[in-house]
């Protein structure tokens, strides 16, 4: 992933490893993180932080995850050794995969209608259109449970 000219790219390895210790005690630290995708074996008595992590985290941060470690190696070593994770910690690797891949194009989808949904508005008017729809989803109550 390259990131825009004078823009930062994101820490997606801090930003994971944050995300997957934000329920317990313990956190993951960014550098048991890397080990573990560089190893393909979960850091011991941190099972529980790669299950959340790969159940819960959206595939954009799994994909910048994989991308950033896999700078010191390969992103397909670093996802072969997720999918170990994942078995490891008694997830069934693919359905974790299967639901990234049908998020991503879920994604694709929708991105393909907004576009052609925006198509020809200045992107000042689309901004602010869709930080209006943001509003008024947020302002409905949530049916979630």
């Amino acid at each position: 992933m390259k990131a825009a000219k004078g823009k930062k790219q994101p820490d997606f390895i801090a930003m994971a490893s944050a995300s997957a210790g934000v329920s317990f005690k313990t956190k993951l630290t960014p550098e048991e993180l890397v080990e573990a995708l560089l190893s393909g074996t979960a850091t011991p008595g941190k099972e529980a932080h790669f299950i959340v992590l790969l159940e819960e985290s959206p595939s954009s941060m799994l994909k910048g995850l994989v991308q950033q470690a896999g700078a010191r190696v390969t992103p397909e070593k670093v996802e072969k050794n997720l999918r170990k994770i994942a078995a490891q910690v008694g997830l069934n690797e693919r359905t974790v995969f299967e639901r990234l891949h049908r998020l991503d194009e879920e994604f694709e989808q929708m991105s393909g209608r907004l576009a052609k949904v925006f198509a020809g508005v200045r992107p000042a008017k689309g901004a602010a259109l869709v930080d209006e729809g943001i509003k008024a989803a947020r302002s409905k109550p949530s049916h979630r449970r």
